[in-house]
Formats: structure tokens, sequence, C-alpha cells
């Protein structure tokens, strides 16, 4: 089928532009079993195998699509676009809100976009279609380029953003809650190829296998190629620190170790930035003070896309993208074993001392 594909972002890309672009259609093609492209201006036309719901619901899913359409063409000649304008006219039902909208980017095109719009608008008419361009339950629209003529009735939504991989790896700390999924679509969504670590609290972590985590990285890998899950056990921390820890500050310690663990992956594997789910002040270990306590001695960019979100709006991401429900089921994730009264103002000074205590063992 054809598809229209349209994109904003990428657009302003300037001379980086036919990267993004290749990014794009690489994405496209790995998602069907048949896509070629004509490149058309800032616009793709796509054939795509499969129905028009099958197309829809990987489209939806691509990140670096504005919206995208389901067309008809014909040749750039006025007699021929009305003929094809009145076949499509034909088809729709709803006659008592109609709108034109055309768009005329090729110059030699004989009429203008106004002029456009009032041919077909009369032909509209002809069949009975009452004009509304204020509130319009059915536009039809037109996009005239030096490649030809473009029509149709209907556009979906796409995600927007960037495509995944122009921005490279990156590795996000992936918890049992709400928020690190989340994090890790935001920058999808800014065009990072994202990777996992969990720290789990199994004896055995096979039964990690069995747990809701894996299920919360493929909800998040719909927006994405696979992504790689790696795994480390709370318990390395437990032998590491051996109650030397005050009960108030475990935890900014313990996402330390989690955060400096990470930073290890990153420089064996080439990852180019750490991902968080944390939101300011959101919970304990959250302050701007123990944020900048937990990142100590962390060579790695951490990104924080999440930082200035409140709860309900993570929570509205998380159901938009499909894991709020596996989020909220129950799970012990590491963080949850700790102190509930965590010390809310760890201060660099306090963590170099609190280390310094590890190290003596």
């Amino acid at each position: 089928m054809k598809v229209l594909i349209h994109y904003n972002e990428i657009g302003l890309k300037g001379k980086n532009l036919p990267f993004f672009e290749k990014t794009l259609m690489t994405t496209i093609r790995k998602a069907f079993t048949s896509a070629t492209f004509i490149k058309d201006s800032k616009r793709f036309i796509a054939e795509l195998s499969g129905n028009r719901a099958s197309i829809t619901g990987i489209l939806s899913r691509i990140l670096g699509i504005s919206s995208f359409s389901f067309i008809e063409t014909c040749s750039n000649d006025v007699e021929v676009l009305k003929k094809k304008a009145v076949s499509m006219l034909k088809k729709i039902t709803d006659k008592e809100h109609f709108a034109v909208a055309a768009k005329r980017s090729d110059k030699r095109f004989p009429l203008s976009s106004p002029e456009v719009n009032v041919m077909i608008g009369d032909e509209a008419h002809k069949l009975g279609f009452s004009i509304d361009l204020t509130a319009p339950t059915v536009t039809l629209y037109v996009e005239i380029t030096d490649k030809g003529c473009y029509l149709y009735s209907a556009k979906e939504p796409g995600l927007g953003g960037l495509p995944v991989g122009c921005s490279g790896r990156v590795l996000c700390l992936l918890s049992g809650g709400i928020d690190s999924s989340v994090a890790a679509y935001m920058m999808m969504k800014r065009g990072c190829r994202v990777d996992f670590l969990h720290f789990h609290n199994f004896l055995d972590e096979t039964r990690v296998a069995s747990s809701k985590i894996p299920k919360l990285v493929e909800v998040a890998d719909r927006f994405q190629s696979p992504s790689k899950l790696f795994l480390e056990a709370y318990s390395s921390y437990e032998e590491l620190t051996m109650g030397r820890i005050p009960a108030a500050y475990d935890l900014v310690v313990f996402k330390n170790y989690m955060l400096r663990t990470a930073d290890e992956y990153c420089k064996k594997k080439g990852y180019k930035a750490i991902i968080t789910g944390d939101s300011l002040a959101q919970v304990a270990s959250q302050t701007l003070d123990n944020i900048n306590a937990t990142s100590y001695l962390v060579d790695s960019t951490i990104l924080r896309p999440l930082i200035g979100f409140d709860k309900n709006e993570i929570i509205l991401l998380a159901r938009k993208i499909g894991t709020f429900d596996l989020s909220v089921e129950k799970y012990q994730d590491c963080c949850s074993i700790m102190a509930k009264k965590a010390e809310t103002s760890v201060k660099i000074e306090i963590m170099k001392k609190l280390l310094k205590k590890i190290e003596e063992k």
C-alpha cells in the first residue's frame, strides 16, 4: 500500500538531513517484509507490505514520524487531479461537514492552492457535500509536488521525535517501577538505542526470566529493535558493604553503587550515557544533594529525562507507551528493601566518608 510519511524535527537538520532520513528509512524497512521509498522534498512516499491495520500499527510506533496517510496518486494535470478527487469523494459517506486542504510546492502547476480548493469544492458541492471550513469532520488533503499529486482523507498521528539509532547507544538503569521504562522511551524518542541494566534481589538470576522485568523490556522494545538486558545481583552490594553503611544512608550509597556499576558497563561496552528515571524531589534519594551524591565517582554522562516531570505526567506517559500495567505489578526491587526513612541531604563529603568505610573492610 502507498503511504505518505511526514516528519517534523528531522526536517530541521540542515546538512545532516540525509543521515536522519536514512536512519528513519532503515528503521521502517526493518519493520516490514517489503518497503520501497520515493523521497519527495521533506516527505517519503512508501510502498509497504501488509494491510491498512497492520501498517498503521507498525508506523504508529516508529519514532521520527510526525504523521502518515494512506494515499492515492495522480499526475500533475488539472483534469486528471479533478477526476481523481471526484473518485475519492464518491467513496466518502459523511457529507455534512467537508473541507479541502491543498498545498502546492510545484509552482509550475497552473492552479494555486486556493484555486485547487475551489475546484474540488465545486465538485464536492455537486455531489451533495456541505462545505464547512470551520469544523470539518472530513478533509480531503491534496499535496502537489514536482513528482506528482498525493490525495488522502485522513492523517494518522505519529510519535514524532528522532529515529532510534541516530544519537548513539545508552544504558538505562531499569527498576520494576513506573519511571525508568518511561525514561528509556524518552531517550529513544531523542534517537538513542537503549539497552537495560537491572539489579535484582533473587538468589538465582534465572528467576528474573519469569518476573515482569523481561516483559517491561519487551514492551519498551516495541519502539526500537530488540535490546540487551544485563543483570546484577543486589547480593554483590551486600557483600561489599557488609553492614558498614548506616540505614539512613544505605539507599543513597546503593544508588551510587548502581551508577558506578553502570559506568563500568559504559566503559567496557561503549555506551555514551547512563539513563535513570530520577524526577527531582519525587523521593528521598532524588533531592539535589542526593542526586549529586549518587553521581559521585561516575565518569559517564548521566541523563535524567524525567527530572522536571511530576508523577502524574510520568504515569500518563507510561499508559501511553503501554508499560504502566506491568510497572504496578507486585515486585520487590532492591530499593524497596532499604530503610524507609532515608537521609534527604547527603553531601559529597559525607559520601566520601561512607565509601571510605567500605574500602576499610
